[in-house]
This record gives C-alpha cells, sequence and structure tokens, in this order.
C-alpha cells in the first residue's frame, strides 16, 4: 500500500509530535483514548476493543465487517461503556462522521448547508437537504420550513407544543438526578474523601458528564413513547390526531 505525499505527511507530524517512543499506528484509536482502550490482548499485538486503522474506510462493509457507522451508534449508545460517556470520545466519532461525509462532497456545501442524519440504514451523517423528500425532525433547515407551510393545504396544524424534561421529576430521570445529587456514589469511590478538593471536584464532573448519556438514552427513549401516546392512545388528551410533526431540541 502506497501512501500519498499528504497522508505521508500526516504520519509524519503524527510520529514526531512524540519524541523517543514508538508509535504503533495499527491502532491510532487506542493511542488517542488510552483510558478507554487501556488493555492489550493475549497476543500482545493489539488492544482490546479498539478499531484497527485499515477498518477506518468505508469499504470495510464489502470484506464483511460491520461499517463505520454501525460501530459508532453501538459504542455511543452502550451505557455499560467509556465510550457513550467520554465526550472527547463521542467528539472524536462526529469528526470521524465529518470526515466520512466529506468525501466526494465539497466543503463549502457542508459549511454552507450544514449536516443533518443520513436516511441511510447505518445512520451516518449527509449534506442537509440532499435527498430529503420525507419530513425529518434532526434538521433545521429553509426548505424544512417550506415544507411544513405547504403542507397546510393538506393538514391543517392546530396546536404548537413544548416539553422540556424536569429531570429532578420526571419518573424515568427522577432516579438519576437523585442518585447523582445524593453524592452516594462518594462512599463507593476509593480513597475519595482522601482526595484534595480540587480532585474531588474534577471527579464531580467527570460523574455528571457519566450520567448525561444515560440521561440522554432514557428521555430519548421516553419522549417517543410520549410522542406515540399523544398519536395513538385513546386516554391521549388530544382526539383524532391525523398527524404529528416532533423533533427533539438539544
Amino acid at each position: 500500500m502506497k501512501g500519498s505525499n499528504y497522508l505521508k505527511h500526516h504520519i509524519q507530524k503524527f510520529v514526531s509530535a512524540v519524541h523517543c517512543l514508538m508509535i504503533p499506528l495499527l491502532y491510532l484509536e487506542a493511542m488517542l483514548f488510552p483510558s478507554i482502550f487501556w488493555k492489550d490482548a493475549y497476543d500482545n499485538c493489539s488492544i482490546v476493543g479498539a478499531i484497527p486503522s485499515l477498518l477506518l474506510n468505508q469499504g470495510i462493509k464489502q470484506d464483511g465487517f460491520a461499517s463505520i457507522q454501525q460501530h459508532i451508534r453501538t459504542r455511543l449508545t452502550a451505557p455499560f461503556s467509556s465510550t457513550s460517556t467520554d465526550p472527547r470520545y463521542i467528539s472524536h466519532c462526529y469528526d470521524v462522521m465529518s470526515n466520512m461525509a466529506a468525501t466526494h462532497t465539497d466543503t463549502r456545501m457542508i459549511i454552507n448547508r450544514g449536516l443533518s442524519v443520513g436516511e441511510d440504514k447505518y445512520g451516518g451523517l449527509g449534506v442537509c437537504g440532499s435527498g430529503d423528500t420525507s419530513f425529518l425532525g434532526s434538521i433545521d433547515s429553509k426548505q424544512k420550513v417550506k415544507n411544513l407551510c405547504t403542507s397546510q393545504r393538506h393538514v391543517r396544524w392546530s396546536h404548537f407544543l413544548t416539553f422540556t424534561c424536569n429531570q429532578a421529576k420526571h419518573f424515568g430521570t427522577k432516579p438519576i438526578k437523585a442518585w447523582m445529587d445524593a453524592k452516594g456514589w462518594q462512599d463507593h469511590y476509593p480513597g475519595y474523601h482522601d482526595l484534595m478538593p480540587v480532585a474531588q471536584m474534577k471527579i464531580d464532573d467527570a460523574m455528571n458528564q457519566a450520567a448525561a448519556g444515560l440521561m440522554l438514552c432514557v428521555w430519548e427513549e421516553t419522549s417517543t413513547f410520549f410522542i406515540n401516546y399523544l398519536k395513538n392512545r385513546e386516554h391521549s388528551p388530544f382526539k383524532k390526531v391525523r398527524s404529528i410533526f416532533a423533533r427533539r431540541e438539544y
């Protein structure tokens, strides 16, 4: 495999950033996040859980491997893994998806129009407005506003509702919020009370960030159930609902 001058320059910059150390380029993901991928396999040649660099491309589906989109979806939705709670890794995954969306696409289009959730079955990213034929609640563009206005000829919209998650009182998020506020987890953290206040504050922030992923999963699922209840259940306060256009805002 022969690399281009750009690729060689990129690798050279990566290697020259660390002096007098061997840089294994096969598992760059593990090198970037040693706090997540910290264990060597028994063969001493691979790192447990890290994706090899040769699989970080869009053509791996042809070889029978899961796509990068599937890998990222699994990692970011697994509450038992630190990949779903580390904000650095989440940002890294977004960068990977953005780079894949920019392949064979003029970057000026992405800057001007932004990215949205793609309509492919893998849940990737795509340029806003490209192939948008259905109402998607994942983007906010001028075209979507025009589509909604045009739909008034067929379906007259009668209500505009906004719901905000109350973490302290909602039955799904209340136990998580109460557990975090009670600070009971500190007694199970080895040596927490012996640390300096600055170190304790850093651990508290890390726990809040870790709980955010679980909060998001609970609210995503609950909001979906709630929308289905408003539209389909006989006990819904709105009778004979013909259609709903719903979106989440963060």
